[in-house]
């Protein structure tokens, strides 16, 4: 609820998306700051002549024109099924040459046909080129792409996981003034600020190669396939975790095949970088810090499995709060039940191991299991991290 000097405004949903289009396009200036351009929807199509239409287009100054590609959307609906298909078409179609003629040239009859915005252009970019300006735009900058929706959800966030920092979600909450039905407020981020008008849309700094931005969600569910391979991981394992991290879920099997898609699709990048390690003069290699951890654990318990009791005991003190090997799972990550779930690895023998830590922090436990096991670091067991 919203209370403006004293009235209060309640909280709706807009019937459809269209309703909640209006609201947007009465309130873009607001939105992408006060010489911003809204044009209306157009069909695009890519090389392959897929075509899509986006809600709106936006051109806004940066300083010099920037431009974006509008979606809105009501969270009720299947964002997996809309939204990622949605915007791998829009980014598809921008990409292709005849696809920029024919949006500059929209773009540029839209705005000399309207005598004020031709004038307020005119003033943005200092000259009368309008046709080369919005060519140059169009050329050199790939869009940005916001998606508008009345409630920002766990499951738009991983939607847009691919697409790393040129999608922007922007939650646009609609108020209903009580017994006044006719008369609503809006609750959104505006995406420029209001003292100087100059313009937040700019990409944040870009994702290193073989990274990828990851919600709470998507970073469980990649450790849980890191873990224990992705192989080996079942959809019912992961709506289980999903359920454990938020109880009212809607994780469904789309989900489960979109997050083992996106992560073998990372594979090659997460893959090039290789992990080795040396037991008593045997080289193994592997992909990341986690596998080297659980692989000396493995061997060492095959070795001997009597020094895993020893870790275990009441004596041994790892962590502030957290084991780093247990016999029940629970006392791995006492206050983190969605841990429990995501990065526990459970050995041969049945003992479990803590796999969310840092590499250097792994280093450490690997330093201590190797005493533990009586063994010396460095001669018996070595590792590369």
């Amino acid at each position: 609820m919203l209370l403006i000097d004293g009235i209060k405004y309640h909280l709706f949903v807009p019937e459809n998306e269209t309703d909640l289009e209006q609201y947007v396009e009465k309130n873009y200036k607001h939105i992408f700051g006060q010489d911003s351009i809204y044009l209306p929807k157009k069909k695009i199509k890519s090389k392959a002549g897929i075509g899509v239409i986006p809600d709106a287009f936006v051109i806004y100054f940066n300083p010099k024109p920037s431009w974006c590609v509008l979606e809105v959307e009501l969270s009720s609906h299947p964002l997996y099924e809309h939204i990622f298909p949605q915007v791998t078409k829009f980014k598809r179609a921008v990409e292709d040459n005849t696809c920029k003629k024919n949006l500059t040239r929209f773009f540029y009859e839209s705005i000399t046909e309207d005598p004020m915005l031709e004038a307020g252009f005119k003033h943005k970019i200092g000259s009368g080129e309008i046709y080369k300006s919005i060519s140059d735009m169009v050329e050199e900058k790939k869009p940005l792409f916001v998606v508008v929706i009345d409630k920002n959800t766990d499951e738009l966030e991983e939607v847009i996981l691919d697409f790393n920092d040129k999608v922007r979600i922007i939650e646009f909450k609609t108020y209903q003034r009580e017994e006044a039905e006719g008369v609503v407020a809006f609750s959104f981020q505006s995406l420029v600020t209001s003292s100087s008008e100059k313009n937040i849309l700019r990409s944040t700094q870009p994702l290193d190669k073989g990274e990828y931005k990851r919600g709470q969600l998507g970073k469980a569910i990649y450790n849980l396939f890191e873990n224990k391979g992705i192989e080996n991981v079942s959809y019912e394992e992961c709506e289980k975790l999903a359920l454990s991290i938020k109880p009212d879920s809607q994780f469904n099997a789309n989900h489960f095949s979109w997050y083992k898609n996106h992560y073998l699709k990372a594979g090659d990048n997460r893959n090039s970088k290789s992990f080795e390690y040396t037991i008593f003069g045997k080289i193994f290699i592997v992909h990341n810090a986690r596998q080297v951890l659980t692989g000396i654990l493995e061997a060492l318990s095959e070795h001997d499995g009597s020094f895993i009791g020893l870790l275990c005991s009441p004596d041994q003190i790892h962590g502030k709060k957290r084991r780093y090997v247990a016999l029940n799972r629970k006392d791995l990550y006492p206050d983190r039940p969605d841990l429990c779930e995501s990065c526990a690895y459970q050995l041969k023998n049945g003992y479990w191991v803590g796999t969310n830590y840092s590499t250097s922090s792994i280093k450490q436990m690997i330093r201590l299991i190797t005493e533990a096991a009586g063994l010396k670091y460095g001669k018996d067991v070595i590792d590369s991290l």
